[in-house]
């Protein structure tokens, strides 16, 4: 059993690992199982975030991992006080939630009675279902084919998803999204034909890949439900290793946390200028992308972002960028050279380490910090050509665990 301290969401919790990584219940991050030195320093936020759980604790079991991490923290301030108070308010919490349990047990006849008002509802259910199918759903349908005949395709599309159960709606609705012009087919939502999508109210879409039948090949649709999309949500195709294309919203402005984190097999992915913003660990592991391009609006490749892209050649970086974060292109390893532009300020930690196949790097007079292991294991580099001056250059402050960068040949090109 292991403590786990999650640096991103500040949770404190217990795994059956002893190694590895795992991801933290309360945030969804993957965080690395840290060795014990580490959890030693971080004592005090430990300490506090376990009197938290117990302060909290809505249940025995989350008593119990309070219980954990005090016996854990051993004769740190009063944690063996804490671990015998966590035991008596577990204990408590047990006999309550027994006591409750039994209060909501059925006894065959409570069981008869519950069956018998079941059936009644859901015939009565049925009964109104029908009735309004019968009453309401012929008057939508003859609005829904007046506004087809019309050329309103947009309100006959809305109507018809309504009533898609309803005589032939369903196949109407099919030719309707069929027989769209391209700028027609923007501006409908047709979530009868496309079950495999969810929107909310702020534009997030997500995937919903129990429903997908397709072949791997997935288009967003730039409107859906009468909602325009703007982000795509975080996790939505997450470790989805169907899919292998995709083609984003036109009007697209961001995309969430791991949203294709682990997508092995995704191949192409074409990024709208419109797109302001790329979470953290949005294309991770997308071990097959071989090409990606950065949105002019963008100015910072976050974490994560294309960290184990093993296939990716390195893309065309936009002006408007001031900055490279930790492990953004971590092991990129078909990178031949990587290339800087002319407002980059700061590299961060790890952001190009294990790019073991990089002979070369272009760096702007801009650059101000490289951060600790940026460049690690990037054996194969040999040259870098800055484009400011000697003096300007040894300006640069250069964290350590970057010797493949320091001991390479420095050509200046201002």
């Amino acid at each position: 059993m292991s403590v786990i301290y999650c640096n991103e969401c500040k949770n404190v919790f217990i795994s059956e690992k002893s190694h590895g990584n795992v991801n933290c219940p309360k945030c969804g991050r993957v965080v690395d199982i840290p060795g014990e030195e580490t959890l030693r320093e971080k004592k005090d936020e430990i300490y506090l975030e376990a009197l938290h759980k117990k302060k909290i604790a809505l249940y025995a079991r989350d008593l119990r991992e309070a219980k954990a991490i005090f016996e854990w923290l051993g004769n740190y301030r009063d944690a063996s006080e804490q671990v015998e108070s966590c035991e008596y308010l577990a204990a408590r919490q047990e006999e309550r939630e027994k006591e409750e349990m039994k209060s909501l047990s059925f006894t065959p006849k409570k069981i008869k009675r519950i069956v018998m008002i079941s059936a009644s509802i859901l015939v009565s259910l049925a009964i109104i279902i029908t009735a309004s199918l019968m009453l309401v759903a012929p008057i939508k349908y003859s609005v829904a084919e007046s506004n087809y005949e019309k050329g309103n395709y947009e309100k006959a599309a809305e109507i018809f998803s309504e009533i898609v159960d309803f005589k032939n709606s369903k196949d109407i609705l099919a030719d309707i999204y069929a027989s769209f012009s391209e700028k027609e087919g923007k501006n409908v939502s047709c979530s009868a034909l496309e079950p495999w999508f969810s929107i909310n109210e702020n534009g997030i879409i997500s995937f919903i890949r129990s429903a997908y039948t397709g072949n791997g090949n997935i288009v967003i649709p730039d409107i859906f439900d009468g909602i325009k999309v703007k982000s795509v949500a975080a996790n939505a195709f997450k470790n989805y290793v169907r899919l292998k294309n995709v083609a984003l919203p036109s009007e697209l402005s961001s995309i969430g946390t791991y949203a294709f984190y682990g997508c092995k097999n995704l191949e192409s992915i074409n990024i709208p200028e419109s797109v302001i913003s790329i979470s953290p660990y949005a294309f991770k592991d997308c071990s097959s992308l071989k090409s990606v391009n950065i949105p002019d609006a963008l100015t910072v490749i976050n974490a994560y972002v294309f960290s184990g892209c093993s296939s990716l050649e390195f893309p065309t970086l936009p002006d408007s960028l001031t900055k490279i974060d930790s492990s953004a292109f971590m092991g990129c390893t078909s990178f031949e050279e990587i290339i800087l532009t002319k407002n980059i300020k700061s590299i961060g930690a790890f952001a190009f380490s294990a790019c073991t196949n990089a002979e070369n790097i272009e760096l702007p007079v801009s650059l101000t910090e490289i951060g600790k292991n940026a460049f690690y294991e990037c054996d194969a580099l040999h040259t870098v050509y800055y484009s400011g001056n000697e003096e300007q250059f040894k300006t640069i402050s250069v964290d350590e665990g970057n010797t493949s960068f320091t001991e390479a040949e420095i050509i200046y090109v201002h």
